[in-house]
C-alpha cells in the first residue's frame, strides 16, 4: 500500500509540473504583441512596457538564453517567416534588405528559437551590425543568409533547419522613437536546394 502511494504522488506531480510547465510556456509564446506592419511578420516583446514590468517579455528571452534589452535603448524584432508568410527554411538562400542609416546601430542576427543566438564558429557569421555592414551606392544594405558562404554581406544559419531573424535597434538618444515599418528590413527567399 505504501508504494502505491508513493507511486501515484509521483505520477500526480510530473503530470502537474508538465502541465505547468508547458502552459507557462505556452502563455509565454502568446504574449507578443505582433507589429502591425506590411512588411513581414515582426514581433517586439513588450513594445511600450519599457520599466522592466512585463514578466512574460523576460522571461521569454530567458527562456531562449538571452537577456532582455536595455529599457528605452534598444528594440528587438524577431521574426520565424519571410515577407510571404512562409517558415524559414535552412535549405534556402534569403536575401535581408532595408535602409542603413535609420537607426544609430542596428543588427541583424540568426537565432535558434529553442537555444537562443548562434555564436560564430568555423568562421561561418550569425549576425551582422550597422558596423560591419557594406552599403549599397543608394544608402540601402542586402544581407544574404545561407548556409555557404556568399559574396558581400553574409550570415549563416549554420546547421539549423528552421530558425528565426532577429533585428536590433539601437536609438541615438534615450526615447526616440522610429517608425517600425520604416526601419524593418524585408525579407525575400531565393532559390533553395
Amino acid at each position: 500500500m505504501r508504494l502505491g502511494f508513493i507511486l501515484r504522488v509521483t505520477v500526480f506531480l510530473i503530470i502537474g509540473l508538465t502541465l505547468g510547465v508547458g502552459s507557462a510556456r505556452w502563455l509565454i509564446a502568446r504574449s507578443a504583441s505582433a507589429v502591425p506592419l506590411g512588411t513581414g511578420a515582426w514581433k517586439i516583446w513588450s513594445p511600450e512596457r519599457d520599466n522592466g514590468d512585463d514578466p512574460y517579455g523576460i522571461a521569454h528571452y530567458f527562456l531562449s538564453g538571452r537577456l532582455p534589452p536595455a529599457a528605452n535603448q534598444v528594440r528587438i524584432y524577431e521574426t520565424e517567416e519571410d515577407d510571404d508568410g512562409a517558415l524559414f527554411d535552412g535549405d534556402c538562400i534569403y536575401t535581408v534588405s532595408g535602409p542603413s542609416q535609420a537607426a544609430r546601430w542596428w543588427e541583424i542576427a540568426v537565432i535558434d528559437p529553442q537555444a537562443g543566438p548562434r555564436f560564430e564558429s568555423d568562421e561561418r557569421m550569425s549576425g551582422i551590425s550597422s558596423a560591419q555592414i557594406v552599403n549599397n551606392p543608394d544608402g540601402n544594405f542586402n544581407i544574404t543568409i545561407a548556409r555557404d558562404p556568399m559574396p558581400g554581406n553574409w550570415i549563416s544559419p549554420g546547421d539549423l533547419s528552421h530558425y528565426s531573424v532577429a533585428v536590433s535597434l539601437r536609438f541615438a538618444r534615450l526615447r526616440d522613437t522610429l517608425d517600425p515599418a520604416a526601419v524593418l528590413p524585408r525579407i525575400t527567399r531565393g532559390e533553395c536546394s
